[in-house]
């Protein structure tokens, strides 16, 4: 399962110097929440969660002008 709060912890440490950034990752990661919502095959594992993860973090961070790393 995706830990949001987990991440968001993680991004106030990396982004303490950068307000408009904090802002804009918990933006992101916040939204992205619903991925547990979402059914998946294959159970505990997560492969398919973790692939639905990252469509919503590329796809919500394009929305959101946030580029990500290559």
């Amino acid at each position: 399962m995706y830990d949001a709060a987990a991440s968001i912890a993680m991004t106030e440490k990396d982004f303490a110097d950068d307000p408009k950034k904090l802002e804009n990752s918990k933006k992101l990661l916040e939204s992205c929440k619903n991925v547990n919502d979402e059914p998946v095959k294959d159970g505990e594992k997560g492969c398919e969660r973790s692939v639905l993860l990252h469509k919503c973090i590329v796809d919500t961070a394009a929305q959101l002008g946030i580029k990500l790393p290559n």
